[in-house]
């Protein structure tokens, strides 16, 4: 039959976890931890990601050096 000092016990020689453990459940847990406070929430949810624009100038020169490497790979790779 349990009863409250079955439940209280940890197994560890009748001892209960509240004595092996004294500062267990006091303090901050993980989830208080890593929630950010409300002005940071509201500072953060103000911030967009900044979305970086290509050029077409600066694209021509990413296919051009593209090509320049597969043609490469092409000449050299016949060996």
């Amino acid at each position: 039959m349990l009863n409250a000092a079955t439940l209280s016990d940890s197994g560890f020689h009748g001892y209960s976890l509240a004595t092996l453990y004294p500062g267990m459940y006091t303090g901050k847990t993980q989830t208080d931890e890593t929630t950010p406070e409300p002005e940071e929430q509201s500072a953060l949810a103000g911030v967009e990601d900044p979305i970086v624009t290509v050029d077409s100038k600066q694209k021509m020169g990413i296919l051009a050096l593209v090509l320049v490497l597969v043609s490469l790979l092409f000449v050299f790779g016949r060996g």
